[in-house]
């Protein structure tokens, strides 16, 4: 009985710390979501604004522009790559306080629309400004040709051809 009761109350602990844990780290991304530095990101890559959970249980992700409010599962496969970047960008660059990473994009622009590939672009040189070392890979000749004639604004840019 005895080594049964202390299964049980081990048990209990071990569930009690994971809960707290869980909850230590829902809160932490929860910061950062609802961050200015994720506002930003947001912004400068995307036509929304802020990214949030609701009010009632802390469960669904809303995401939201000047003039709706959005569940991220209704977005296009291009909307969602590019949401997905801008919170990459904004959770490196909270972790990171002032220092500035490296990103390896691997044609994450594809599934864009033609013309938001141009404003992505812009983003990445403007990222680049910042201090952020990006290499981009891609097959998209279309993609290329934008990177190529927007990072000539770089001291730095090159592009390799293989």
């Amino acid at each position: 009985f005895k080594n049964l009761e202390a299964e049980i109350i081990a048990q209990n602990t071990v569930h009690k710390v994971i809960k707290d844990l869980k909850g230590q780290e829902f809160q932490k991304i929860k910061t950062t979501i609802e961050s200015e530095e994720m506002k930003k990101y947001l912004k400068l890559m995307t036509r929304f604004n802020n990214i949030s959970f609701d009010n009632v249980e802390n469960k669904k992700i809303l995401i939201s522009s000047n003039t709706e409010e959005l569940n991220p599962l209704v977005l296009s496969k291009g909307e969602k790559e590019t949401v997905m970047l801008a919170m990459r960008v904004a959770f490196c660059s909270k972790l990171i306080k002032k220092n500035n990473l490296f990103l390896v994009l691997d044609n994450v622009f594809q599934n864009c629309d033609w013309d938001v590939r141009d404003v992505l672009v812009d983003s990445l040189i403007k990222i680049v400004k910042e201090g952020w070392q990006i290499i981009y890979l891609t097959m998209d000749d279309h993609i290329c040709g934008l990177l190529n004639e927007k990072g000539k604004l770089i001291s730095d840019y090159k592009s390799i051809r293989i």
